[in-house]
């Protein structure tokens, strides 16, 4: 099973294209919302993902809040070799995305994944932001949340999921995955 869990909190304007980009493509998603006021609710309800199973969970703010509920909705079947991926609202997935999911699941099952960070732009400060955020990754082995992140059920649930934080939930459980169970993959672009 392949599901994904987007945290959100007024994220209307975002969401249904990334609900249209993971059209037919996954077997779960799970909204974990915030207490939007925006209509998100409602665009992840009517979101027209075929083939998907919708959930929405409710809570209380802070990103890691969002996401450990959002793991816990994504697994109510309790199958250890489900696969999670975080996407933030606005993200926006790149051509072939779902290939390079595949690829990783079949062939690095123990490591968790990510994509590379992109802007949508050509200026000199996009360009200058990605140069950074590259060289954090390569370097430091520290993706940002922005990034998103696929990770199984089982390596998720053993270094202990996502810190019920409001920041830097993405810090600590790459810290925790350590730098030989993470692996980038493909543009957002």
């Amino acid at each position: 099973m392949f599901s994904v869990v987007i945290p959100t909190l007024n994220a209307k304007p975002y969401l249904p294209k990334l609900l249209r980009q993971l059209d037919g493509k996954v077997d779960t998603i799970v909204v974990s919302d915030a207490g939007s006021t925006d209509g998100t609710l409602d665009e992840a309800l009517k979101g027209g993902v075929l083939g998907a199973q919708v959930r929405i969970a409710l809570g209380c703010k802070g990103r890691g809040w969002q996401l450990a509920r959002g793991a816990r909705w994504a697994t109510l079947d309790q199958n250890q070799d489900d696969w999670l991926l975080f996407l933030h609202a606005d993200t926006q997935l790149g051509r072939g995305w779902r290939a390079e999911v595949g690829h990783h699941i079949k062939h690095f099952p123990a490591q968790a994944g990510y994509f590379q960070f992109k802007f949508d732009g050509r200026r000199f400060w996009p360009r200058w932001i990605e140069f950074w955020v590259w060289l954090r990754c390569v370097f430091a082995r520290l993706p940002y949340g922005d990034q998103g992140l696929l990770i199984r059920r089982d390596l998720y649930e053993a270094v202990g999921g996502f810190a019920d934080t409001v920041l830097f939930e993405d810090v600590a459980i790459v810290r925790k995955l350590g730098r030989r169970r993470l692996r980038a993959w493909a543009h957002m672009w």
